[in-house]
């Protein structure tokens, strides 16, 4: 682990820092399995954020949108309707590869377990607030805010959460540790701005659609209390970000897939935003 100096007390801290995963700067749920990485990939990302998405990005959104029409239609034309937003979604995302997105969703649409599922939810806002560390400058409560795939409800009665995958850079497996900390988040937040008695249900993993002996429905069984205890590390690196201690961790693993390699390019990009 490489560190820099703090920034010479809080009077010196950034506001863009002090501010960190606050209401004013929310964390997004998807960078949230990176704290366990290099927490200052999170924190150079964030800084410019107002970038196109990339294509694998940007055709995931596009599946997105036609599995919330698909589900947002009842009868005979819901294939029709997700295909249609699917099309329409391009203006918003112009890098997304369109065959793709239509194959991945015709896949999703033929899954018996998607079709007949009953989802309460699609797409939803939802918003997860933690409590900030003792250590917290601040003491700024801690804002996780995104959009959640959806909420099933299951013949038992039961409302899970589920995330539709459309990359194929991982396994199942990995797919699988890769966002069980994305799912906590997803979960408690689902908790907190929807309904209480919603827990984990786990990935819908496309890429498996068309494999042999793959399982495109992946469960990940986490209880509230286990959710909470994957997000402490979470609140505890806020702390340091918030004081302007920023730790870097480069590693083949953290860098691999980090925007703004390699180290130690991410540290003269830091010193430059910050002045440090």
């Amino acid at each position: 682990m490489l560190s820099l100096p703090m920034l010479g007390g809080m009077d010196n801290v950034p506001a863009e820092l002090r501010d960190f995963a606050s209401a004013k700067r929310p964390l997004r749920p998807s960078k949230c399995c990176s704290f366990g990485g290099c927490p200052m990939a999170i924190v150079l990302s964030m800084h410019d954020e107002g970038g196109a998405g990339g294509r694998a990005a940007d055709t995931g959104s596009l599946v997105h949108a036609a599995v919330k029409a698909f589900h947002s239609t009842s009868g005979a034309g819901r294939v029709a309707a997700g295909q249609a937003a699917l099309r329409a979604a391009r203006e918003q995302f112009p890098a997304g590869d369109e065959e793709k997105g239509l194959r991945v969703f015709g896949s999703y649409a033929e899954d018996k377990a998607n079709a007949e599922a009953e989802v309460v939810w699609c797409e939803e806002r939802v918003t997860l607030r933690l409590q900030a560390a003792p250590e917290d400058p601040t003491q700024e409560a801690i804002v996780i805010a995104g959009t959640l795939d959806q909420v099933r409800r299951g013949r038992d009665g039961v409302l899970t959460v589920w995330d539709v995958k459309t990359g194929d850079a991982k396994n199942e497996k990995e797919t699988l540790n890769e966002y069980a900390i994305q799912q906590a988040v997803y979960t408690l937040a689902a908790q907190q701005t929807l309904d209480p008695a919603i827990t984990t249900g786990g990935i819908i993993y496309t890429p498996a659609y068309g494999k042999a002996r793959a399982n495109a429905h992946l469960p990940l069984t986490l209880t509230t209390e286990t959710c909470n205890i994957l997000l402490l590390p979470l609140v505890h690196w806020v702390a340091l970000i918030r004081k302007g201690i920023p730790l870097f961790r480069p590693s083949a693993d953290n860098c691999a897939w980090c925007p703004v390699k390699p180290w130690p390019k991410c540290r003269d990009l830091f010193r430059g935003i910050y002045g440090v």
